[in-house]
């Protein structure tokens, strides 16, 4: 299997890291790269969260998990928020600057049918037609500086309002570069912990099949190697909490326990907000997210 690529989205002059081979395919599905009609900020949060919450799952640790899932879903909310005052706030800014150069345009072809009136009109006489076009250009003089003002100190708003975004967008990105940096690191820790584990796992297993017959301590040898596996594999084979036959796929927010299946997670949603809880610590249910595990 080719080691995955990762880059950071809108980024194409950053370099690509080669992924291990090795990693889990739930993670490494959560460090594909994204297509460009798929990069948002919402879409990337979410992403940190799932490998926040991937790994509080391995450490089966839901307080952890819980957490993260709090600090993910603040951070949204207040990031979609700024962005969207920003972007509306420009656009109105930017209508603003297109509805007066409209109205500039049209006062333009106003003026020029106005001069062609005065030049076919030869009823008037030379006093009238000089004094009517003298109060017109000074009239149009004036109108045409006020209006040319405002496109000026709008344009200006409109640019500052555009560097105040891109520099917003290049704080969220350095901030965003720098979670997932952590969580890799931290992915790779984890995985490096895994392999220990398993190494003494095997180590145990030869250490048994070594020994001559019935020995004082075989017994507690295997019992600690059955321990060791049954909690790797306790996440995996989690059970559903509610009928007990299918897998839990789904974990709570905000409590983060892994503890519904998709049929059960289906009924309970059905019920009204103030009935919905966990089944195991019978905390409020806001919503789910499904988790991919492997077996």
């Amino acid at each position: 299997m080719p080691a995955r690529r990762y880059r950071y989205p809108d980024d194409s002059d950053s370099e690509e890291e080669a992924l291990p081979n090795n990693l889990d395919p739930s993670v490494a599905a959560l460090l594909e790269p994204l297509g460009d009609d798929e990069v948002s900020m919402s879409l990337l949060r979410t992403r940190i969260a799932l490998m926040k919450l991937q790994q509080a799952r391995i450490r089966g640790n839901s307080d952890y998990a819980a957490k993260i899932m709090d600090h993910a879903i603040d951070e949204g909310a207040r990031d979609r928020t700024a962005w969207t005052l920003l972007e509306k706030h420009m656009k109105k800014l930017e209508s603003q600057v297109s509805d007066l150069d409209r109205n500039a345009q049209q006062q333009e072809n106003a003026d020029d049918k106005k001069e062609d009136d005065k030049k076919d009109d030869n009823t008037k006489t030379d006093n009238d037609e000089d004094k009517g076009k003298t109060g017109d250009e000074a009239k149009e003089e004036e109108e045409d500086e006020v209006t040319s003002e405002q496109v000026k100190k709008l344009k200006e708003e409109v640019e500052q309002e555009k560097e105040r975004a891109n520099s917003l967008g290049e704080l969220l990105m350095h901030s965003l570069e720098e979670e997932i940096g952590s969580v890799l690191a931290e992915q790779t820790s984890l995985k490096d912990r895994e392999e220990r584990v398993k190494a003494r796992v095997r180590s145990l297993d030869t250490t048994l099949k070594k020994l001559p017959g019935e020995h004082s301590k075989t017994k507690e040898l295997h019992d600690q190697m059955k321990d060791v596996h049954e909690n790797q594999c306790t996440l995996v084979n989690a059970l559903c909490a509610v009928c007990h036959e299918q897998s839990a796929t789904k974990a709570v927010i905000p409590c983060g326990h892994l503890c519904l299946c998709d049929e059960c997670t289906k009924s309970i949603t059905e019920l009204a907000s103030s009935q919905r809880s966990c089944p195991l610590c019978r905390g409020n249910l806001l919503s789910t997210l499904h988790i991919y595990t492997s077996k």
